[in-house]
């Protein structure tokens, strides 16, 4: 596993290369960190006991979460990384779980 004690996801980050085309991440791992791998599948499996499964940011190619993971992308992160010409302004936070999701056939189009 990966461990930053330090709960400062800008403390680690991970650069995949451009042939890292998958991240995966199961069990009840939990995660604080970045990951940059922009032509991978990120997948997230099983999911821990608690509400930071993953605390950080990622920017991948897509997200796949199975189980129970909680995802929360850390604020402090606005303002570090190399400058690219975009900040994170805004975003909005989907407060279903993905039961409810399933449960009521909500298209992905429909969460934007």
């Amino acid at each position: 596993g990966i461990l930053n004690e330090t709960g400062v996801a800008a403390n680690f980050v991970y650069y995949g290369l451009p042939s890292n085309e998958s991240f995966t991440f199961s069990g009840n791992g939990e995660f604080v960190g970045c990951i940059y791998a922009p032509n991978a599948v990120f997948t997230l499996s099983g999911g821990g006991q608690s509400e930071g499964d993953f605390a950080g940011a990622s920017v991948t190619k897509t997200v796949v979460m199975n189980g129970q993971y909680e995802f929360h992308f850390d604020e402090r992160l606005t303002t570090f990384g190399p400058s690219s010409g975009y900040i994170a302004t805004s975003w909005d936070e989907i407060d279903l779980t993905w039961q409810q999701i399933r449960a009521q056939n909500i298209a992905a189009a429909d969460l934007r």
